[in-house]
């Protein structure tokens, strides 16, 4: 019995390791790691990056090219002021222009390591044009950047200006997965159609609370036992014919990742053949069904 619980104890210890060694390892990958785009506010900055209209819809989330965002604000300097260091995190690249002079680039490998420039010697009496051009390939261009040895604070957040390849200057925005689409502000919401809708609702639960009462007490006993499953089936046969009323109206392509399932199908009706994973961008999958080429067909 004693050896019994020493060897629980230690399939416990093994047991324990195994999971603390995963906790670790995915806290150093989002934390350290360059190939994770994690990013952590703290209380130096916030992260920023340029307001870009989101956009949900099918689209390739890796650009074929390197997207550049130029992040811009004013820095006023007084001569016998402390040195004054930027302190700087970009994802991924990051070009330092003081005055519209270049600086320093820093290294896209670590992006995630922060970057401190002394820039004493770089700076006038009065003010100063703070630039960083940040470069992502794939993903957005993110910044955090403070200035420490100053009297007042100088930080990344909405009072910066940004704008992504010569368009237009605009705000920036915080870094986070809080945003609202623009479009959401003028749609109703659920709670919002609900209510408009209560009238018809509260008719419809009154008719059919009626028509339930009666069948109760105007059918035979022996029909009560069946009466919820048969207004349950009369419910599920409405449902049906409302999602196929509907689903008529939906045009064909839409759906998640739908035109790159459709090549699937179509590669199939082409070739009569499996693809190989390289043929295509979601052609690595496994046949998901041998209706899926007719389907496409009708």
């Amino acid at each position: 019995m004693k050896s019994m619980s020493q060897f629980n104890k230690f399939q416990l210890a093994i047991v324990c390791g195994i999971l603390f060694s995963w906790i670790f390892f995915f806290v150093y990958k989002a934390g350290y790691s360059p190939d994770v785009p994690y990013i952590k506010n703290d209380a130096h900055a916030q992260w920023i990056f340029h307001p870009d209209k989101l956009f949900f819809g099918l689209e390739q989330s890796i650009k074929e090219f390197p997207v550049t965002t130029r992040f811009q604000k004013e820095l006023r300097f007084i001569k016998g002021m402390e040195q004054p260091v930027l302190h700087i995190k970009a994802h991924k690249q990051a070009v330092l222009f003081v005055n519209n002079i270049e600086i320093i680039t820093t290294k896209p490998d670590n992006w995630k390591k922060e970057t401190s420039i002394n820039l004493l010697e770089h700076l006038q009496a009065g003010q100063n044009q703070i630039s960083i051009e940040v470069t992502a390939f794939p993903g957005r261009g993110m910044l955090y950047a403070y200035i420490s040895g100053l009297p007042y604070r100088w930080v990344t957040d909405s009072s910066w200006y940004s704008e992504i390849d010569g368009s237009a200057l605009a705000r920036p925005v915080l870094a986070d997965d809080t945003r609202n689409d623009f479009d959401n502000f003028f749609q109703t919401t659920t709670f919002q159609h609900l209510n408009s809708l209560a009238p018809l609702v509260i008719l419809i639960f009154f008719i059919c609370s009626v028509i339930y009462i009666l069948a109760h007490y105007k059918l035979k006993s022996k029909y009560h036992s069946s009466l919820p499953k048969f207004l349950l089936l009369i419910i599920g046969l409405l449902w049906v014919i409302l999602f196929f009323q509907k689903m008529i109206h939906i045009p064909f392509k839409y759906g998640f990742d739908s035109p790159l399932h459709l090549e699937y199908t179509d590669y199939l009706l082409r070739h009569g053949s499996l693809p190989m994973a390289y043929d295509g961008w979601e052609l690595y999958h496994p046949p998901s069904s041998t209706l899926s080429p007719l389907s496409h067909v009708f």
